[in-house]
């Protein structure tokens, strides 16, 4: 391991020793003293080391109402590389973006749908995909290419990095926080606008609360302009997305939340009048808020309507192409 990656391990560790009450004592916003204190410092100190300042964050940009369509691979595996037809058919419910993974190189299933997303003008937001099994070094490249080749005005940090995202059994603070600064640092400098890595609100190796608390520890805020959250149905709307603004709120953060992914699944005992009623519920809800800015629908089509597994049903139309319930009440929603 390196020198500055062991300083970031020694850093972490003691982090980790302090006891609860200092914890609690720092999130409340005081002044940091004694162990607690002095491991945060260490922990900057070692992130700084891997990345240099980052310049100054992004002024705020216009909130925007999309669809997420996941991994542009989708299209590939359960459309036929049919990638016109797909864009045509979520420009069909005039979503203002569409959120898809990013890929390196030229010929990739992401050029391809950001191509077409381009012809019918729809906005694209990458997720540059910051896992724990890719190097510092590849998320830089990664970052570089992106902001090299691409024409976008904003970019998300990671996709549930509170799962394990190669992370194996424990969460690791510090290595996020090390690849989204470095990323960070090379997107700003193209004025591009960075959301925080969407959490998941369930399967996490720990709470999505405690991992963001962990990365703000770690100077995640420094990095990032706006926090991502996946909230789907009222348990996601009602209680994951306020505990993570308290989360926010308690260290003096009042950036705002983008919901990345949110959504119904056509799967089951859900009928697609309660999808288009999740739909309604979370364009009502959302717009309410004072602390959301862009949201997301997952998804465009189905993976295999009729399908079993709830993956299978998540879009607002049919394998087919045909439209459910909810592609009325999203389009309705927009032209509102």
């Amino acid at each position: 391991m390196s020198e500055i990656g062991d300083k970031i391990n020694f850093a972490w560790e003691n982090l980790m020793q302090t006891t609860i009450t200092g914890k609690q004592y720092a999130a409340k916003g005081q002044p940091d003293t004694g162990k607690w204190g002095e491991a945060k410092r260490l922990l900057q100190e070692a992130i700084n080391l891997s990345n240099p300042a980052p310049p100054a964050p992004i002024p705020s940009v216009v909130p925007q109402k999309g669809l997420a369509a996941g991994s542009p691979e989708f299209v590939v595996q359960y459309h036929g590389g049919d990638f016109s037809r797909y864009a045509d058919i979520a420009f069909s419910v005039k979503p203002q973006v569409l959120r898809f993974d990013f890929q390196s190189g030229s010929g990739t299933s992401f050029k391809k749908l950001y191509d077409q997303c381009k012809i019918l003008g729809i906005d694209v937001l990458p997720i540059l995909m910051i896992t724990g099994t890719k190097t510092l070094q590849q998320v830089k490249d990664e970052a570089t290419y992106l902001a090299n080749n691409y024409s976008v005005k904003k970019v998300e940090l990671g996709n549930e990095v509170n799962r394990s995202n190669g992370w194996k059994t424990t969460p690791d603070y510090a290595d996020y926080v090390t690849k989204a600064a470095a990323a960070s640092i090379i997107l700003r400098q193209k004025g591009i606008f960075l959301c925080a890595s969407g959490l998941s609100q369930g399967g996490g190796l720990v709470s999505a609360q405690q991992y963001l608390q962990g990365c703000l520890n770690a100077g995640l805020d420094n990095y990032v302009d706006a926090y991502g959250v996946h909230a789907y149905g009222e348990w996601g709307r009602h209680t994951f997305l306020p505990g993570i603004r308290s989360t926010l709120g308690i260290n003096n953060i009042t950036k705002k939340i983008w919901v990345t992914e949110c959504g119904s699944s056509t799967t089951g005992a859900i009928t697609e009048q309660m999808q288009s009623d999740e739909i309604s519920a979370i364009f009502r809800e959302f717009e309410a808020l004072g602390y959301v800015d862009d949201f997301h629908v997952y998804s465009v089509i189905d993976h295999n309507s009729g399908g079993t597994n709830v993956e299978d049903n998540y879009g607002l139309f049919t394998t087919g192409g045909t439209s459910k319930i909810a592609a009325s009440t999203f389009l309705d929603a927009i032209l509102k």
